[in-house]
């Protein structure tokens, strides 16, 4: 019974892991031009994973300046990000055009001058290959934040007195202001 829910469990977050990753792609593919980080980060994703779009390099569509439909002005029409190619034998410097027209031509004839394979996988594989990874660096941040909330919601805080510079003036010479700190101090390596 509890393999079963384990199992299950990873289904479910495997699905839900590659629709949130989805929408995201959509959405830094949708707007590639638009925002420098989006796209910087959409080209190292497909450099780094050698393939291009989400589900295949068509997805290119969604965007306003490679979408592939007759009445597209963009000189960019039908096209596909540099990141998506793949360099010839001895070619130092990528040639930035040699992904124009792309999305016009078959798989096949495709992957002779790109990585026509989506992310989607990719990304899907990477992450379940370095889960435990992933899965260490989100309890961790969880804990953090989880011990965060708990200092706050139990008020666990002490009022100190401490001090403040004294003043040349005689009414300010004893004054103390309260300080408040949290009960709690988060090690870096994951202890209370």
């Amino acid at each position: 019974m509890e393999i079963y829910l384990v199992a299950r469990l990873y289904e479910v977050s495997c699905s839900q892991t590659r629709d949130a990753l989805g929408k995201f792609v959509k959405k830094a593919i949708v707007h590639y031009r638009d925002d420098l980080d989006l796209q910087n980060l959409m080209d190292y994703i497909q450099k780094e994973f050698k393939c291009c779009g989400w589900n295949n390099y068509t997805d290119w569509s969604w965007n306003l300046y490679f979408n592939c439909t007759l009445s597209n002005p963009s000189t960019e029409r039908c096209a596909v990000p540099f990141s998506c190619c793949t360099p010839l034998p001895g070619e130092t410097v990528i040639n930035s055009m040699c992904g124009f027209g792309i999305q016009t031509q078959n798989h096949l004839d495709a992957t002779k001058s790109i990585n026509p394979v989506g992310c989607a996988d990719r990304a899907v594989i990477w992450i379940e290959s370095h889960l435990l990874l992933v899965g260490a660096l989100t309890l961790g941040i969880s804990q953090r934040l989880i011990l965060a909330q708990s200092c706050s919601s139990r008020h666990q805080i002490h009022p100190r007195k401490t001090e403040e510079p004294k003043h040349n003036s005689r009414n300010d010479q004893h004054n103390v202001r309260p300080q408040v700190t949290c009960s709690f101090m988060l090690h870096p390596l994951g202890g209370a």
